[in-house]
C-alpha cells in the first residue's frame, strides 16, 4: 500500500518539477522496489512516457495540457502522406521538453545529443513549420481572435504553436504535419481539390479583392527578400503541362 509519500501522484508530482528521471533514480528517491515503480507508473497511464530502454529507460510527465501523444506526419515527394512518429510535449518544472517516439523517422533527426529522442526545446526540424513573413503574420491573428494568443507567432509558446499547428497547420512550408486533427484533413482535402484545379482563390475576378484585402493589413511593410511584402495564394492554370500550380501573388503597397 502506498504511504503518504511515494503514491503515483507523488511520482508523477515529483516528474513534472524535475522532468525526465532515471527509473534507478526514482526507486532510489522514492525508497520502493522497481515492481513496485512499475505499478505506481501504469496507475498513471497516458500521463507517464517512457524513454529509453533497460536501465537507461527514463520516466517522464506529459504535459498535462495533452491527454496523449501527438503523431508526426511527413508528406513525400509524390503527395502521400506517411506516419514518422509521435510527439509528446514533457514537463520540467517551468519548461517544456519535447520527446519524439521515432517509428519511420529520418535518422538525421536523432544525431548528436538528440539520439534518445529528447529535446529541451521546440524540435529543430519543426522549426520551419513556426508562421513568419507576411502571411504568418496574417496567420497569427487569425489565431489570436480564435485561441486569445498573442497576435505575432514569434511570441507563441510551445504548446501555443503546437495548439495551432495541429488545427491549422497542414498548408504551411515544410514537409511535416502534426496531429490526427484539421491540419492533416485540411491537408487531404486540399490536395484531392488541387488535383482536380479546384482552389478556393483561384478564380482571377477574386484577386482584387484578396490584393485590397492583404493592402489593407494593419501592417509596416518591411523588405521583399525577408518574405515581408503584403501578398496573397491562389492556384494558376499551367496549359502546357495541363496541371494547376500553387502561387503566391507579390503586391507592391500603396
Amino acid at each position: 500500500m502506498p504511504t503518504p509519500h511515494n503514491s503515483s501522484q507523488d511520482i508523477l508530482n515529483y516528474l513534472r518539477n524535475y522532468g525526465p528521471t532515471l527509473s534507478s533514480e526514482l526507486v532510489a528517491h522514492f525508497a520502493i522496489s522497481r515492481p513496485t515503480l512499475s505499478r505506481r507508473v501504469q496507475e498513471l497511464g497516458n500521463a507517464v512516457v517512457s524513454i529509453g530502454h533497460a536501465r537507461a529507460t527514463q520516466l517522464a510527465a506529459r504535459h498535462e495540457a495533452f491527454a496523449a501523444h501527438v503523431p508526426l506526419y511527413r508528406v513525400l515527394e509524390n503527395g502521400q502522406v506517411e506516419p514518422i512518429g509521435q510527439l509528446s510535449p514533457i514537463s520540467d518544472g517551468e519548461r517544456t521538453q519535447w520527446f519524439l517516439e521515432a517509428a519511420n523517422a529520418p535518422a538525421a533527426l536523432f544525431e548528436g545529443e538528440f539520439k534518445g529522442g529528447l529535446y529541451p526545446g521546440w524540435p529543430w526540424f519543426l522549426e520551419d513549420l513556426r508562421p513568419a513573413g507576411f502571411l504568418g503574420r496574417s496567420f497569427g491573428k487569425r489565431m489570436a481572435t480564435l485561441f486569445q494568443f498573442k497576435e505575432k507567432p514569434e511570441g507563441w509558446s510551445d504548446l501555443e504553436l503546437l495548439t495551432t499547428l495541429t488545427g491549422f497547420g497542414g498548408n504551411l512550408q515544410g514537409d511535416f504535419i502534426l496531429g490526427d486533427a484539421r491540419a492533416l484533413e485540411d491537408f487531404q482535402d486540399s490536395k484531392i481539390k488541387t488535383t482536380e484545379g479546384y482552389y478556393q482563390n483561384s478564380a482571377p475576378s477574386t484577386y482584387h479583392i484578396q490584393a485590397e484585402q492583404a493592402l489593407s493589413e494593419d501592417e509596416t511593410f518591411g523588405s521583399s527578400a525577408g518574405g515581408e511584402q503584403p501578398k496573397f495564394t491562389t492556384l494558376v492554370c499551367d496549359h502546357q503541362k495541363m496541371h494547376h500550380v500553387p502561387s503566391l501573388l507579390s503586391l507592391a503597397p500603396r
